[in-house]
């Protein structure tokens, strides 16, 4: 065990073990466990270190037995397949569970304008890495049948309370000044003295030089950056104690004694024990069934959904063509320890812009060791077609921007919308086929491409207006001139999305659960928070927001990978520069051709290319226009093409793309935008 250290991510979490309509809440705690990919060095690795991999047994589930290690304070690390979790613990603390299956659990304090925000919400984020003082307070007992489960509390008998309290000061002792805050967005910009110190003088400078509601928003958000700046110095010069080792050592044997005799009591009172609720309420108050979570329908009646198309979302679907077409423009060197990155540049003197996407598993520029380096290229490459088609959906639904910005996402909402047909299966009573869950073959990609899609960060810099705050002003001739707006630099670094929560499936029964399956289970869903930057660009004034055609998700990925690729290129320049309008749009084939990672190989030209590429090209814009995304396309000029150049030559000409207004893309609203509104 070493002292905890904060990288801008939550350090433990409180996760519901009852039902959300049960009268009262019970929680229990975990620490932010680290993961490991599971191979035979890793798992050779565990197993020398007396590690023993965790599976429960006929009377407890795995995920029961995991809660019962965590909240008794063992460590408990996994290993990941993917997106598969299998939680490890030693073998001494494993078989201390068995003869002491005991979980400690806390009560949730009454609802209150300080809790609204995390009232009865299933997992709650913590900025600290400690338990809190009352963790303990009741301990919850799985029987062997349903009528032996029991939940008693600490204050009887009188040496469960002395127990229970001294853990409680003991614990309190150890977090010295730090409290227990919930962990939120804000707290990773304080992760990073820089990065603190660069947002603090981009609001203050909003505070001298911005009025009216700016400025008093302004103001709001400083205050909020200095408080939780000050948790997390707090929270760091605690761990500073020289024994704060040592303390955390007897802590948890606190933990484990407390946990020792709510069983004695248990197996001393029997039947006749004093529980706090009767066996008939714990069955109906511990958590044995969840609905899964809501996830809205994106695309219209017409096939039609809105998605961000700002320039960072662009840069990140050009990078990850680019990635799937051998990486020729993403920067890597293994000697010099930066981690790959690709960058995009737009814009023009005046107001350039540039996104640089990088990867890395941290917030780290450079590798300081050549293996990780490798690896992290090495997944670069790994990115295939679908890559992009779940970036789009995903940001379909964040570019809704509804509740506190984050969704639901489904594999299979992604399949269907890819109308892909879904697992069926047969009913042995009434012989009709019923939808099954998703196959295991189709989820694991997704969720392999969504574990590398959080590897992805941003480095934004480019120019955006600033709000209007002087009145339009009247003309000679009566009209109304609106002023000139103002454009600022926008700087930004982050993730190009975080995942907080998943979905399993059981691939024997199809059950599913907001807790990892140890056998036979995988992720089906994930709960996506996009990167602050999303937030920039769908309100105003720089709200840029296009209609994404749910064909272009179906179009196959090998086989129609040009119509995908030119699609979303004509889908994010031809609504911005059409304003939503019917307009048309002029290009150089080379140019839609490079930015979209399709040009021929220049290694690999022969007298074929220039034939076999056109005739691509041309049956691509043509299917583009039996599918109704674009109205149509011609070349701009007759042309002539020069013998032995005739490659150049045509890459060289312009075409007209014609855009359907918006307006025809859009119907009137779906029974959800409905219930919505």
């Amino acid at each position: 065990m070493q002292i905890p250290t904060f990288y801008g991510e939550p350090l433990s979490y409180y996760h519901r073990v009852t039902l959300e309509e049960a009268p009262e809440h019970f929680y229990t705690y975990s620490p932010t466990v680290p993961s490991f990919p599971e191979n035979a060095e890793t798992i050779d690795a565990l197993i020398a270190d007396g590690f023993t991999q965790v599976t429960g047994n006929e009377h407890i589930s795995s995920s029961l037995f995991v809660g019962c290690l965590s909240s008794q304070l063992f460590e408990v690390v996994y290993t990941r397949n993917g997106d598969q979790l299998t939680p490890w613990s030693h073998q001494k603390s494993i078989e201390y569970v068995e003869k002491y299956p005991v979980c400690l659990i806390f009560k949730q304090d009454e609802r209150s304008p300080e809790n609204q925000h995390i009232y009865n919400q299933p997992h709650i984020a913590m900025l600290q890495f400690l338990p809190l003082p009352r963790h303990g307070e009741f301990g919850y007992i799985p029987g062997k049948t349903r009528d032996d489960n029991r939940v008693y509390s600490h204050h009887d008998p009188e040496a469960l309370a002395d127990r229970q309290e001294d853990f409680s000061k003991a614990i309190t002792e150890l977090a010295g000044k730090s409290q227990w805050a919930t962990f939120t967005p804000v707290h990773r910009y304080c992760a990073s003295e820089l990065e603190y110190l660069t947002r603090k003088r981009e609001v203050q400078a909003n505070i001298l030089h911005e009025h009216g509601d700016i400025r008093k928003e302004a103001r709001s958000n400083l205050s909020k950056l200095e408080r939780m700046h000050t948790d997390v110095v707090l929270l760091r010069e605690s761990w500073l104690r020289p024994d704060w080792l040592a303390l955390w050592s007897e802590i948890r044997h606190m933990a484990q004694d407390l946990a020792k005799s709510y069983y004695e009591h248990y197996q001393k009172e029997s039947q006749t024990s004093p529980y706090l609720f009767p066996p008939a309420e714990v069955e109906q108050l511990i958590k044995k069934k969840v609905t899964r979570p809501y996830s809205r329908e994106i695309f219209n009646e017409k096939g039609y959904a809105p998605i961000v198309s700002a320039l960072p979302m662009q840069a990140v679907i050009n990078g990850l063509n680019n990635a799937v077409s051998g990486a020729n423009r993403w920067k890597f060197d293994e000697q010099s320890g930066i981690a790959p990155y690709y960058t995009h540049t737009s814009g023009n003197d005046k107001y350039p812009a540039s996104i640089i996407m990088s990867y890395n598993d941290k917030n780290e520029t450079t590798i300081p060791d050549s293996t990780i380096a490798r690896r992290l290229w090495n997944e670069v490459k790994s990115f295939d077609e679908q890559a992009c088609d779940i970036v789009l959906d995903i940001f379909s639904h964040l570019s809704r921007n509804l509740d506190d910005g984050s969704a639901w996402f489904f594999a299979s909402k992604h399949l269907d919308n890819r109308s892909l047909a879904p697992i069926t299966k047969k009913s042995n009573v009434s012989g009709k086929r019923w939808r099954a869950g998703v196959r295991k073959e189709d989820a694991q990609p997704i969720s392999e491409t969504l574990w590398k899609l959080e590897n992805i960060w941003l480095t934004i810099h480019q120019f955006i207006d600033e709000e209007e705050t002087s009145k339009p002003r009247r003309k000679k001739d009566g009209t109304l001139q609106r002023p000139k707006r103002k454009r600022r630099q926008y700087t930004h670094q982050g993730r190009l999305l975080t995942i907080d929560q998943r979905w399993y499936q059981n691939d024997m029964t199809d059950e599913e659960s907001d807790t990892p399956f140890l056998k036979n289970g995988y992720a089906i869903g994930w709960h996506i928070r996009p990167g602050e930057w999303l937030k920039t660009f769908l309100e105003t004034p720089n709200r840029q927001v296009a209609q994404l055609c749910k064909t272009l998700l179906e179009y196959d990925h090998y086989r129609q990978k040009w119509e995908k690729r030119i699609g979303r290129y004509i889908m994010f320049y031809g609504h911005m520069q059409c304003k939503g309008k019917g307009g048309a749009l002029s290009r150089r084939i080379h140019d839609v051709l490079d930015e979209v990672s399709l040009l021929p190989d220049p290694e690999k030209i022969d007298r074929h290319t220039y034939q076999n590429t056109r005739e691509r090209f041309e049956r691509a814009m043509n299917r583009l226009t039996e599918d109704h995304i674009i109205d149509g396309w011609r070349y701009k000029n007759e042309f002539t093409l020069p013998y032995g150049q005739k490659l150049n030559a045509w890459l060289d000409q312009d075409i007209m793309i014609y855009i359907a207004p918006v307006k025809e893309q859009l119907d009137t609203p779906n029974s959800q935008d409905k219930q919505d509104q």
